[in-house]
């Protein structure tokens, strides 16, 4: 019921890229907490003998004892899944200052730094700090990603014709998932996410493909009140221990 995966990701925001994730089958949370009480010391060995940093566990949002008995062993939260299903309904916000053409990586780095600067502020053991990030390898990994048919980028567009905030997504199956969502701090509150995330979530209604939307944050009120107040419903939460 409980079993452990080796994951080897280099992600370029991530602190650590190799981990352990604990799955499990089964929707019991009480059968769960059992069967990991005795699971757990294996995922700590192999995490110690493949001198793996961290280990993970993901789980129903809707799960309030798992939460209790992961913090007693030293877990710490780490993002939240939210989901949106179809029939997906959202204004079309054809405006100017949406625009989908992928915009060049320089133009956006003022974006990632201040989103890189807030991450590593909110969960300093979690992401890479801005210095630590290897932004050459950040370009090539963005680049590839946006270069794919299934990608959906979204730019909003400043008077100045500057991009202040942006929403970037890709799908995989029927799921179309939302890598990354900025807005600079000096346009916040004005309404741009919600444009961003509205519009996105109409381009996608026009996709016959997409069965869902799914997108993970930190905890994060203001972004989960977004996302909420979107139609996205929780789904998931993840926890880490690092080692």
């Amino acid at each position: 019921m409980v079993k452990f995966n080796l994951h080897y990701i280099n992600e370029p925001l991530l602190k650590f890229g190799n981990w352990v994730k604990i799955e499990f089958d089964g929707d019991s949370e009480s059968d769960i907490i059992d069967h990991l009480a005795q699971k757990y010391p294996e995922a700590l060995l192999l995490a110690q003998n493949e001198k793996l940093p961290k280990i993970e566990i993901e789980f129903p949002s809707n799960w309030t004892k798992l939460p209790q008995q992961l913090q007693k062993i030293g877990f710490l939260p780490a993002l939240k899944n939210y989901l949106l299903t179809s029939p997906f309904t959202a204004p079309n916000l054809s405006s100017p200052d949406l625009v989908s053409a992928i915009p060049k990586f320089d133009d956006l780095i003022p974006l990632l730094h201040e989103q890189a600067e807030y991450h590593s502020e909110l969960y300093p053991n979690y992401y890479k700090s801005v210095n630590d990030i290897d932004w050459n390898y950040y370009r090539q990994y963005l680049d590839f990603d946006l270069q794919q048919p299934t990608s959906l980028f979204l730019t909003y567009l400043n008077s100045d014709h500057q991009p202040t905030g942006f929403i970037f997504g890709g799908q995989t199956d029927s799921r179309m998932t939302i890598w990354e969502m900025i807005v600079t701090a000096p346009s916040r509150s004005q309404g741009i996410g919600r444009q961003l995330l509205q519009q996105f979530i109409n381009l996608c209604s026009q996709k016959p493909s997409i069965a869902d939307i799914d997108v993970e944050t930190g905890w994060n009120q203001l972004a989960a009140n977004l996302y909420l107040h979107s139609g996205f419903l929780p789904h998931t939460d993840t926890w880490y221990q690092n080692l």
